[in-house]
């Protein structure tokens, strides 16, 4: 079981302030990057590409729908160490409790659109006779569609595990709060309140994240490596726009996977927090903004790395391009053709 704490802090006008406008903040800026983003994916593609480019609107999308959920339906304000927050957001005063889960099947959502691309990628540039390569697209569509439900279960168990919550009018105590931290009983005064009881049902939601994490990011990394190492192998068999066109993909894929830290970091300071309760509760909210940062840096991340996408988005700036852009790079570099346009 979790360490129980007396944990005592309270949430000054100013503090609040700075969470909320950070928020709202955050979501007007990444949510007009994040619409120019999903406009050059639907738009600037060509028209041969295939899975690869709906994946790729799939976590836009999600990574869209965290900004308006986070900045304005849910805008949450954390309690680390203790497992709750109070919130802001339109949707708060209907459920509390589902603005947690909808967050948790958002980031999942963005996170397994993500691994299917490092996945579909590394399909793209087997050899046919490869004994990891999926020639029965039927086969192929069930390792993803399981992949995704595994993931998803984190959302599952979030939605099953025991809360406390309340909103305002409502005469509802935190048996939790009562017993473990009297002091924080000013939580439940609340406009709109949610409590876990660390020792509860969202424990497995850590659990199942401590079992899969280890098994994930290992794996991801794996495939990029040998996506490199493929392509190595292959240079007598690929032309050098393809094997370009390969390389830049799986580096924009590496270098979107690094937009992961602004999420895994703040998670660990949240973790020690809770296990620790030496983390000032201004330092965990500073980390719960940080990782709002995420999809306004996946999104310029997906432009930069794109070529046929940053030429545009200069374009509309009216900012001179120099002209060193070479035909066999014109392709984007966050697309995937589709198998017939792949020379094996």
């Amino acid at each position: 079981s979790f360490p129980e704490m007396t944990v005592n802090f309270t949430v000054g006008e100013t503090h609040e302030k700075i969470v909320i406008w950070g928020l709202r903040v955050n979501c007007a800026i990444s949510f007009c990057v994040d619409l120019i983003t999903v406009y050059l994916l639907w738009t600037k593609t060509p028209r041969n590409t295939g899975n690869y480019k709906y994946l790729l609107l799939i976590m836009q999308a999600c990574s869209t729908l965290i900004d308006v959920h986070m900045g304005l339906l849910f805008a949450p304000v954390p309690l680390f160490p203790t497992i709750g927050a109070y919130c802001k957001g339109v949707l708060c005063f209907y459920d509390a409790h589902i603005c947690v889960v909808t967050f948790f099947f958002l980031v999942l959502g963005c996170l397994i659109a993500q691994n299917l691309c490092v996945f579909y990628r590394h399909q793209a540039v087997l050899p046919s006779n490869h004994r990891l390569k999926i020639t029965d697209r039927r086969y192929l569509i069930f390792v993803s569609v399981i992949f995704a439900i595994l993931s998803e279960v984190i959302s599952v168990l979030a939605f099953i595990s025991k809360h406390e919550s309340g909103h305002q009018g409502e005469s509802r105590r935190s048996e939790y709060i009562e017993k473990n931290h009297p002091e924080m009983r000013w939580i439940t005064r609340k406009e709109s309140w949610i409590v876990y009881d660390p020792n509860s049902s969202i424990r497995f939601v850590i659990y199942y994240a401590l079992i899969l994490i280890p098994i994930q990011v290992p794996l991801y990394f794996f495939l990029i490596r040998e996506i490199y190492q493929i392509l190595n192998n292959r240079l007598t068999g690929m032309s050098s726009r393809t094997l370009a066109f390969h390389r830049g993909m799986v580096n924009s894929l590496l270098v979107q996977s690094l937009c992961w830290s602004f999420v895994i970091l703040p998670v660990i300071v949240w973790i020690v927090s809770v296990f620790t309760e030496s983390v000032l509760h201004e330092a965990t909210s500073v980390a719960f903004l940080v990782t709002e940062l995420f999809p306004l840096v996946n999104a310029l991340t997906m432009i930069f790395n794109s070529p046929k996408f940053r030429q545009t988005l200069l374009f509309w700036l009216r900012i001179p391009q120099k002209k060193t852009y070479q035909p066999t790079l014109s392709l984007s570099l966050s697309v995937m053709p589709r198998e017939r346009s792949v020379a094996n």
